[in-house]
């Protein structure tokens, strides 16, 4: 049987097996309180520092919108 290289080897050993969710660092999310979107992104940068945002759809519908986090999802 054939073996794998031990460099190769000792990169697989030390992977985490339980890699964190992709998260684009550039856009952050906020909740706009409108019926027709309730939560929406722009850039980090465009953030002032006093404004809530959240590093997903899906934190951002969490935290405000708990009550009705499917259809902020969906919007």
């Amino acid at each position: 049987m054939a073996q794998l290289p031990s460099e190769l080897a000792e990169l697989i050993a030390s992977a985490d097996p339980t890699p964190e969710r992709y998260v684009d660092k550039s856009l952050r999310f906020y909740p706009t309180y409108s019926e027709d979107n309730t939560c929406s992104s722009k850039s980090a940068k465009a953030f002032e520092s006093w404004e809530e945002s959240f590093d997903s759809l899906e934190d951002c519908c969490e935290a405000i919108f708990s009550w009705d986090i499917d259809t902020c999802l969906l919007r």
